[in-house]
């Protein structure tokens, strides 16, 4: 018997009439529960499972045609040799088309299974049903001092759809930045087009409020995010005018309970809602933006109005931790911030805190990473997850996850200083993978365009491991005529990679033209572009001079004692050393080890540079553009295999 012959043999007997039936009614059920399971109340999870049944039903449906209608017809005359023979090729032929089914019924399942069940701590691909846009409520009281009101409510829904891992939210903020930044060949685009064509959110979230007397009048609807129509209107809620909070909380509850999640008092980031007073303080300060002198200033204020208010509290301490004021912000992170009845929200930060306070990177970055999970929209929670990726785990290779999340494809960068940080860590993140050119495609037209030296430096790095000097001096000539204040630093980092990767005579006339054109000749830009000439006489008295003025500056200390050993003054430099070994205190980071690490490779004493560049990055030291693999002090050391580990330390 042949295949063609098989074939026939199964359409005679119906085989393929009942398969097709099988097929078309498993279609039919999958149609049907896939627009039903929400109305009836089934978990989304259930056409996952029907799909799982149909699947393991076809091999046992094809087991249950052979036993029904083919075993015992496929030969008419049990003694006939030929009908005998024929019969077993016909078994062969079924049995072995059962066994390839059903292998690949097998298959299906394992992965359905895996992609669907697995716990593993790849990052959350939310399917459109989990993402929820929050949109700031309509002021409709016709008083401006509402306006606070409004905006309070969309941000403490927020927080409670956050915290019970309703999915991802987009809040009203990231779709202002995105409608400011955005751009068409006409006109702006609307926030409504931003959410359909970027963010597209399964359910959108939106109030208004009213005056009614002296009462206050919350009225919020649940949207379809595709067709903007009602799914429910929720009933109106009263407050007094003094009182807005009693309102936002009743309506944040009955938002989490159309969202059919069971109401918690630890949903929200803090436990209970701070004061009107409290909350505008501290809305003013994310609107101004941590860089901004007076953001401190109001952070206070609203811990002051509130001394419960968590998230002021905690902004505060991160506050001073990213000023490098390392000693207060750990001194306030165990003074104000309670250490007990937190949520979960608040215990994963703490911990984040904790990591970053003893120097676990890891740890550090893992629990970030909860946070990212809630927030990857959220430029600052962003850029945030890839600066741990690449500088405190040094894992460069999946930094391109993370800034995939955000599609800057329309955005305007020039008015967004988040975009351009985020390009600028993508691009160190390329620049660790050796993919230079990708670096320079990405940025050489935007740094040139705005200048801007967070654009620059990966852009300058680029051009000298290429070998494109040719480019380089057009950068450096263009900032030169423009009287950029970022000449001569530019100068600066184009010198220092090319002593990482060239001779140091192709690296000279760099350094010589910020030592020419520095206004002041006691500087530590001058006094360091000595250093780096190897001028180390004339460099030599003067960081002695900024180090008498700036005695914790661990780098300078570092650098006066190698010019010390270069001018032959050996003892002195090893007592620099020693000196510089006994100002040890707690929150350094490693920084001590560091330092001393580039005195003993910049003299050849290889092994002891890698026990303190180990004690280093062990102790919370972090990887920079001009630190382990960047710095030229230690190319002669990149190549161990003690480097190698010491790189991957917090990677393992």
């Amino acid at each position: 018997m042949t295949i063609k012959e098989f074939i026939r043999e199964c359409h005679e007997r119906e085989v393929f009439k009942m398969l097709s039936i099988y097929v078309v009614t498993s279609w039919v059920i999958l149609q049907v529960l896939s627009v039903t399971w929400q109305p009836l109340g089934f978990p989304e999870t259930s056409v996952t499972y029907l799909i799982l049944i149909l699947i393991i039903g076809l091999p046992i449906y094809i087991f249950y045609i052979w036993r029904s209608r083919l075993k015992h017809q496929v030969s008419n005359d049990p003694d006939d040799a030929v009908e005998v023979k024929n019969r077993r090729v016909f078994e062969r032929f079924f049995f072995t088309g059962f066994g390839i089914i059903s292998f690949f019924c097998a298959m299906s399942i394992l992965l359905i299974v895996n992609n669907s069940f697995g716990n593993n701590n790849a990052l959350p691909e939310f399917s459109s049903v989990d993402r929820i846009a929050v949109l700031q409520f309509e002021n409709d009281t016709g008083n401006e001092k509402f306006d606070f009101v409004s905006k309070m409510s969309a941000d403490w829904i927020t927080h409670g759809i956050t915290d019970s891992k309703v999915g991802q939210v987009i809040t009203s903020e990231i779709i202002n930045e995105y409608t400011e930044m955005a751009r068409s060949s006409s006109a702006g685009l609307s926030g409504i087009d931003i959410l359909k064509s970027y963010l597209k959110p399964a359910k959108i979230i939106s109030g208004s409020i009213f005056l009614n007397g002296d009462d206050l009048i919350f009225r919020c609807s649940v949207l379809d995010g595709t067709t903007n129509e009602v799914l429910i209107s929720l009933n109106p809620v009263n407050c007094p005018t003094g009182r807005p909070l009693d309102c936002i909380e009743e309506i944040r509850q009955r938002i989490l309970g159309y969202l059919s999640f069971v109401d918690k008092p630890e949903l929200n980031l803090q436990k209970n809602p701070p004061t009107f007073e409290s909350y505008q303080y501290l809305m003013e300060a994310k609107e101004l933006g941590a860089f901004d002198s007076i953001y401190p200033v109001l952070l206070d204020k609203a811990i002051q109005a509130d001394s419960t208010n968590w998230e002021a509290l905690a902004f505060k301490v991160m506050y001073y931790y990213n000023i490098d004021d390392y000693k207060k912000a750990d001194s306030l992170r165990k003074a104000i911030l309670p250490k007990s009845g937190l949520s979960d929200r608040q215990r994963n930060l703490m911990n984040h805190f904790n990591a970053l306070f003893i120097g676990n990177n890891w740890n550090a970055y893992a629990y970030h990473l909860e946070e990212y999970k809630l927030a990857p929209f959220d430029f600052i929670t962003n850029r945030s997850q890839m600066v741990l990726a690449l500088q405190y785990i040094n894992n460069p290779e999946i930094v391109d996850e993370f800034y995939e999340a955000i599609n800057m494809g329309e955005l305007n960068f020039q008015d967004c200083q988040e975009c351009v940080n985020r390009m600028y860590l993508k691009a160190l993140a390329d620049i660790e993978k050796e993919e230079y050119y990708k670096v320079i495609d990405l940025l050489e037209e935007k740094a040139l365009l705005t200048n801007n030296f967070w654009l620059l430096r990966p852009l300058i790095m680029a051009y000298v491991r290429t070998n494109s000097f040719e480019s380089l001096e057009k950068v450096l000539n263009r900032l030169k005529l423009m009287g950029s204040t970022d000449w001569e630093e530019a100068n600066t980092v184009a010198g220092k990679e090319i002593l990482r990767f060239y001779e140091p005579d192709q690296a000279m006339k760099y350094f010589q033209a910020v030592k020419e054109n520095s206004p002041d000749k006691e500087s530590q830009r001058y006094a360091r572009s000595l250093y780096y000439m190897q001028d180390y006489k004339q460099a030599e008295p003067l960081l002695k001079a900024i180090i008498d003025k700036e005695p914790d500056g661990f780098r300078n200390r570092a650098y006066h004692a190698i010019s010390l050993y270069k001018n032959n003054k050996t003892d002195e430099a090893k007592a620099a050393i020693k000196a510089l070994n006994e100002m040890r205190k707690e929150l350094q980071f490693g920084a001590i080890d560091y330092a001393i690490a580039q005195f003993y490779a910049s003299i050849g004493e290889k092994d002891i540079a890698l026990e303190h560049l180990m004690n280093s990055i062990a102790n919370g030291n972090y990887y920079s553009p001009e630190t382990f693999q960047n710095d030229y002090h230690l190319r002669d050391l990149v190549d161990l295999p003690e480097f190698n580990l010491i790189m991957n330390f917090w990677n393992n």
